[in-house]
C-alpha cells in the first residue's frame, strides 16, 4: 500500500468544444448566440461539456486515494517531464490518448472513456468507474499491457518527432510539396500533396482512406489511369511489357482449352478456336477493352497486379511479416507490427518529377529518406496535430523509420 501511495498518477485532460468556444468568444452566452445564429443546436455543446466535467471530477476523486495526482492539460503534454515510474491516465477521447502516448517512454497509459455514448473508445477500454481496480493493478505491474509500434521522423539537424498513428510530410498549405524521396534502393524527385507514413494503429485511419480512394479510382478507370500518366517511365514500360506477356499467355492457354473442347464439338468450332490462338494478346486486349467500355471490371489474371491486394509500385520490402497479417482488410496491419507503410498523395508526373515510388513497407532497420525542396511552409506533423510539427525547409533531410521506443497501453 505504501508503494502505491508513493506512485505519481498523471491525469491528462482536454478542453471541451464549449471551452474552446469560450476562449474565442469570451463567454458562454456569446458563444451560444454565435452558434444558434448560424442555425446550429447549442445544447449538444452544453451536454458534452457537462458529461466531461462530471467524468473529470469523478476521476480526480478516484485517483486521489491511490497516490499523488498531477492534472495536466493536453497542450502542456509536449513539454512535461514524465517520471519513469509515472502511471498516466488519459480522459478521452481517442485522440487524446494517442497524442499522449507518443510523449511517453515506457510509462503505462490507461485510456478512460468519459462519454461512451459519444466516443468509440478504441484506445479507451475503461470507464471512470473502473479506475478503482485498474490503477492499483497497473501500478503494481499486474495488469496486462499491449505494446504499440511508433513511427519516428529525425531531421538532419537532430530534431525528432514521434507518431502513434501517422506522420505527414508536405506543405502547410494546399499547394504541391516538392522533395526527393528514397526507399529500398529507389530514388525519385516528386511533386505531390504530401507523404503519409502510417503505423499499424494508424492503418485503420488516414492510410485506409487513401488506399480506399486509390482503389476506387482504379476500379472506375479500369486500372488504366496509371499507364496513361506514367507512360514514359521505365517502370511503366516494364509494367506494360509484363502485362502484355501475361495477356498473351492467358490468351494462348484459353485458346488451347478452346481447341481441345472444339475437337469434341466439331470442325467449325475448332477453326474458330485456332483463329483466337493466332490473334493471341490482341484478342485478350480487345475483350478487356470491351468490358471496360461497358463499365464492367475485367477479371484479374492470375499473377497480375489486379489479382493481388493493393501491391503498387515502389514497395520496399517483400512479403509482410506474420504480425502484419494479424488484422484483416486492405492495408490494415497489427498495432505491434515492427513495420510502417508510406503512401504518396496525388503525385504529379512531369519531365522533372515522377510517380513510381508511391507506396511501400518500411521494416524495422529500414528507412524512408526525404530531402525537402520547399523554400517555405514545408512541415512534418504527427497524428493530425498540425500545431505539433517540425519545419521541413529546403535542404533538410528527414529520415523516417520505426521508433526504438514503443507505446504501452494498459488493457
Amino acid at each position: 500500500m505504501g508503494a502505491q501511495r508513493d506512485a505519481k498518477l498523471v491525469l491528462i485532460k482536454r478542453r471541451t468544444r464549449l471551452e474552446e468556444l469560450v476562449v474565442r468568444y469570451n463567454t458562454v452566452r456569446q458563444a451560444e448566440f454565435v452558434i444558434e445564429s448560424m442555425g446550429e443546436d447549442f445544447s449538444d455543446y452544453r451536454e458534452e461539456d457537462e458529461v466531461y466535467r462530471e467524468a473529470l471530477i469523478r476521476a480526480k476523486q478516484a485517483l486521489s486515494g491511490m497516490g499523488r495526482v498531477q492534472v495536466l492539460d493536453r497542450e502542456h503534454v509536449p513539454n512535461y517531464l514524465f517520471g519513469p515510474a509515472d502511471t498516466v491516465v488519459a480522459l478521452g477521447p481517442d485522440g487524446l490518448a494517442a497524442n499522449t502516448l507518443k510523449y511517453l517512454d515506457g510509462q503505462r497509459l490507461i485510456g478512460v472513456n468519459p462519454d461512451p455514448a459519444r466516443w468509440d473508445g478504441v484506445l479507451l477500454p475503461f470507464g471512470v468507474s473502473d479506475l478503482g481496480s485498474v490503477v492499483p493493478e497497473a501500478v503494481a505491474g499486474r495488469r496486462p499491457v499491449r505494446e504499440v509500434t511508433l513511427a519516428q521522423a529525425e531531421l538532419s539537424d537532430g530534431q525528432l518527432l514521434y507518431a502513434v498513428n501517422d506522420l505527414f510530410i508536405g506543405r502547410r498549405t494546399h499547394v504541391s510539396a516538392r522533395y526527393r524521396i528514397a526507399a529500398g534502393g529507389l530514388e525519385e524527385r516528386q511533386s505531390s500533396s504530401g507523404v503519409i507514413v502510417s503505423t499499424g494503429m494508424g492503418s485503420t485511419g488516414w492510410l485506409k482512406s487513401v488506399l480506399a480512394g486509390a482503389a476506387g479510382i482504379a476500379r472506375q478507370t479500369g486500372m488504366l489511369s496509371r499507364e496513361r500518366t506514367v507512360a514514359g517511365t521505365p517502370a511503366a514500360a516494364a509494367a506494360r511489357a509484363g502485362a502484355a506477356a501475361r495477356a498473351g499467355a492467358a490468351a494462348r492457354v484459353a485458346a488451347g482449352e478452346a481447341v481441345a473442347g472444339a475437337a469434341r464439338r466439331g470442325a467449325a468450332a475448332a477453326n474458330a478456336a485456332a483463329e483466337a490462338a493466332r490473334r493471341g494478346p490482341a484478342a485478350a486486349n480487345e475483350g478487356e477493352a470491351r468490358v471496360v467500355r461497358e463499365g464492367v471490371e475485367p477479371p484479374a489474371r492470375a499473377g497480375s497486379e489486379q489479382s493481388e491486394q493493393m501491391v503498387p509500385a515502389g514497395t520496399v520490402s517483400g512479403a509482410p511479416a506474420a504480425s502484419d497479417r494479424a488484422e484483416p482488410g486492405a492495408g490494415v496491419f497489427a498495432w505491434e507490427s515492427d513495420s510502417l507503410r508510406f503512401t504518396v498523395r496525388e503525385p504529379f508526373p512531369s519531365r522533372t518529377t515522377g510517380a513510381d515510388l508511391v507506396y511501400g513497407r518500411i521494416a524495422r532497420g529500414e528507412t524512408l529518406q526525404l530531402v525537402s525542396q520547399m523554400p517555405e511552409d514545408g512541415v512534418i506533423f504527427s497524428d493530425g496535430m498540425e500545431q505539433d510539427y517540425l519545419e521541413f525547409r529546403s535542404g533538410v533531410r528527414a529520415t523516417i523509420g520505426v521508433a526504438a521506443k514503443k507505446g504501452v497501453l494498459v488493457v
